[in-house]
């Protein structure tokens, strides 16, 4: 395809063109851009002159001046170029603020191989998108700046990484909370998070990955208010509903994320249930499934009751609906991955009780108050209370953790489909394993929890993560005692794991390499899981301490 030409324009509003959801023959682009009305897409073959098609972007307000393109009957594992214009004639190019026609590209999925056949699927997983916290912008973005290695070092003749899971807060609104609450208006409120979309995503590192890489992304609370349904702040007084406040400011957050976000996600994937709303979605990679969670359209830590002992994370139609398509795609499916925003387990559900009540001492107590917000700010720790109540582990959502994992667990061993948890949110890399008890699971009684967290944002203090893996060997799930987690050593550095499913041996050997890719390390920490013949539990009885 031959290069941009002609007249240029600035255009300092400009956010994309951001590839989305991929498959073996269609992709969707998006684009946002307030100062224009329409923009034009040109398609050709990597290395061939040959235009396709053209398609037009349409910026309206009402959409939040975002548009996103579907190309259709396109070829499987082909790469295609692309090009943005100001005309259909192509006579004017536009600018792209950084990006050069080299990056402008993306590639295709291979046709998906039959049950049996050797396989591989190779992925992206990242969260928490805040380099406002660095010494620096390129600090911030120093992950970013490493991913065109990274995906080069994980590239092959026959394989390559073919899209990112964005796991959560890619955009953090709580500095611009203030402002949308005196929004006098919702239009008023929706540019105000428009704002805070163009702050986190006009970088060029940011952007020279997403315009090629295909993304998938979900939301957390971050895009709407750090603790969105687990802050007491945005309930009314008798904790029955949210305040009109916090309705106000989510409406304009959900909208927000509808058409910067969910617009480029596989579209209907799911079926609606009760007229229940929600973002979840799923899709499949070859013979891989992924769930994306949607854990705060629905949150809400008084749905139960005023004392916030038993909340909602998410509706059960939302997970009714992933079991109905999850079983309408048995036997097309090896491997589920099931993508939660918030974590499984980090930290002892005793130990961070204790933990709640010295922080609600400390925040009552007006004298250590003063000093202890001045300490966590210099070490860039917020109120975590909200943090622990969204995690799955929490004793409120510990009836919700009974539910997923009995499904996780059914599919291992009653549909023969692995399970992988993936999340994000903590600020912290690593993994957990998460083992069922139950004689139902005995053959196979192992889950992997990886998480991926932060890729700008500040890590979670080593000392803090050190403290947290001296108290929880062993971490409790749900009601049933049934369910724990063995947490390993989590490292506390901005990352991204790049995850790689292998099926060998006509489908008898099947292995989960995870590589973690940590800020100033040259080498990443490998880890590999046998999604068959490891998932067991082994349960080794140690002897007390001091006897033989």
């Amino acid at each position: 395809m031959r290069k941009q030409g002609g007249s240029k324009m600035s255009n300092h509003s400009f956010l994309g063109p951001f590839i989305g959801h991929t498959t073996k023959d269609s992709t969707k682009i998006w684009i946002h851009n307030p100062e224009r009305e329409t923009l034009w897409l040109s398609l050709a073959k990597k290395g061939t002159e040959e235009i396709l098609r053209v398609q037009k972007f349409v910026f309206k307000e009402e959409n939040l001046f975002s548009d996103c393109v579907e190309l259709k009957n396109l070829e499987p594992e082909t790469v295609y170029e692309y090009r943005i214009w100001q005309d259909e004639r192509r006579t004017q190019s536009f600018d792209l603020q950084g990006l050069n026609a080299e990056d402008l590209f993306f590639k295709t999925l291979p046709n998906q191989k039959d049950k049996g056949e050797n396989d591989r699927v190779d992925f992206l997983i990242m969260s928490c998108h805040d380099p406002d916290y660095a010494k620096s912008e390129n600090e911030g973005y120093r992950v970013w700046s490493a991913l065109p290695q990274i995906l080069e070092e994980n590239k092959g003749s026959d394989y390559c990484v073919r899209f990112a899971l964005l796991g959560g807060d890619q955009v953090y609104a709580d500095k611009w909370r203030t402002k949308i609450e005196k929004a006098g208006s919702p239009e008023e409120r929706e540019k105000i998070y428009l704002e805070v979309y163009r702050h986190y995503w006009s970088n060029i590192s940011y952007r020279k990955i997403l315009c090629r890489l295909p993304s998938y992304l979900m939301w957390d609370d971050h895009e709407i208010m750090d603790g969105w349904g687990s802050s007491i702040e945005f309930f009314n007084k008798e904790k029955t509903d949210f305040n009109e406040k916090a309705k106000d400011l989510f409406s304009a957050a959900d909208k927000a994320f509808a058409y910067m976000q969910a617009i480029r996600n596989p579209t209907d994937s799911l079926t609606v249930k009760n007229g229940v709303k929600s973002h979840d979605f799923c899709f499949t990679v070859g013979r891989c499934g992924f769930v994306m969670a949607d854990l705060r359209s629905n949150r809400n830590l008084f749905a139960d009751g005023k004392d916030g002992k038993k909340g909602v994370l998410w509706k059960p139609e939302q997970l009714d609906s992933i079991k109905e398509w999850v079983e309408g795609r048995v036997g097309s499916i090896d491997t589920l991955f099931f993508v939660t925003p918030v974590v499984m387990a980090h930290g002892d559900p005793v130990a961070e009780g204790l933990l709640m009540k010295a922080w609600n001492f400390f925040y009552k107590t007006p004298v250590i108050n003063k000093y202890a917000k001045k300490f966590l700010k210099r070490i860039h720790l917020g109120d975590i209370r909200d943090d622990i109540r969204d995690s799955w582990e929490a004793e409120a959502n510990a009836a919700e953790t009974d539910n997923i994992l009995n499904f996780l667990f059914s599919l291992q061993n009653e549909k023969n489909i692995n399970t992988v948890v993936l999340s994000g949110d903590i600020h912290t890399a690593g993994y957990a394993s998460i083992y069922s008890s139950s004689a139902q699971h005995e053959s196979r009684s192992v889950i992997p929890h990886i998480v991926s967290s932060p890729v700008g944002s500040k890590p979670f203090p080593w000392i803090l993560e050190a403290f947290y893996r001296s108290l929880s060997k062993i971490v409790k799930l749900g009601t049933q005692n049934k369910y724990t987690a063995q947490v390993s050593h989590h490292h506390s550095h901005r990352n991204v794991v790049v995850c790689s499913v292998r099926i060998r041996d006509n489908g008898r050997r099947q292995f989960l390499k995870v590589k973690f890719y940590l800020e100033d390390f040259p080498e990443p920490q490998i880890v590999i899981f046998d999604l068959i013949d490891s998932s067991h539990k082994e349960n080794i009885n140690w002897s007390p301490a001091g006897r033989g």
